[in-house]
């Protein structure tokens, strides 16, 4: 079938991804060093200087807070994979898909995990294809030509695929929440291509009252959603069914 005509998209790579999972790595690192042999004194302080009123203000609820996620801070992708039985899959290639311009929101409260919320939208015709810091990121060790890249995105917003002229958004609305250690576990409604489905998923997350990390993916098929994998040439080259969409993202009080 015809490829939807879509609008011109800047196919130059990425130069700086946002990688906040890295950036708290490297901020504990540096954190650890300097505050180690004051960590002893510091308990020791605390202890004995503790007020009545620092106590009574430990025992109060916290209020739910609001947190936005926006591609300047935080990243979010979505990965297709080739399938490696087909007989041209030595032509083909795994995908990579940066989310741009997406809206992201989470309501949490450390004591009451009854108000979670996890609310996501991501504009189709926005998703970044095969960028080549982005595949050296994800580990795929190669790039994908200008010419190339332009057409893999064609025919992945095509009407067989993502169909973006008809579904301009991929959403996910979160239902519930639980909690397990530092685990998040959210489940809720994701819509892609218009069809919706229930799915769950863990997040490894941190939050405070200035920001909320978490880390994470959510992986599913293609026929989750009704749709079949692109193939082309009778199957010569084809992906496989799983997708994966993956978050690394750090908000911050609206």
């Amino acid at each position: 079938e015809e490829c939807p005509e879509v609008a011109t998209q800047d196919y130059s790579d990425v130069e700086d991804i946002p990688i906040p999972s890295q950036n708290r790595d490297e901020d504990s690192t540096d954190s650890n060093s300097s505050n180690e042999e004051e960590s002893s004194i510091v308990v020791e302080e605390t202890e004995t200087t503790e007020s009545e009123e620092e106590k009574e203000e430990e025992v109060q609820v916290a209020s739910t807070i609001n947190y936005s996620f926006t591609d300047v801070d935080s990243l979010l992708y979505v990965q297709v994979f080739k399938d490696a039985s087909a007989w041209g899959s030595g032509l083909s290639h795994d995908h990579v898909m940066r989310a741009a311009n997406f809206t992201g929101n989470v309501q949490y409260n450390i004591d009451d995990i009854s108000a979670c919320t996890f609310d996501f939208s991501v504009p189709v015709e926005d998703l970044r294809v095969d960028e080549t810091a982005m595949r050296q990121y994800v580990g795929y060790g190669d790039s994908i030509n200008e010419a190339d890249r332009a057409t893999i995105r064609d025919h992945m917003l095509s009407t067989t695929q993502l169909n973006s002229s008809s579904f301009t958004e991929i959403t996910f609305a979160s239902t519930s929440c639980e909690i397990d250690a530092e685990t998040l576990i959210i489940t809720g409604d994701m819509t892609i291509r218009g069809t919706t489905r229930t799915l769950s998923f863990d997040l490894d997350f941190d939050a405070s009252n200035e920001e909320f990390f978490m880390l994470g993916s959510i992986n599913f098929n293609h026929s989750d959603f009704n749709f079949e994998p692109y193939s082309a040439f009778g199957g010569f080259v084809k992906n496989s069914q799983p997708l994966s969409i993956s978050f690394d993202m750090i908000g911050f009080p609206e």
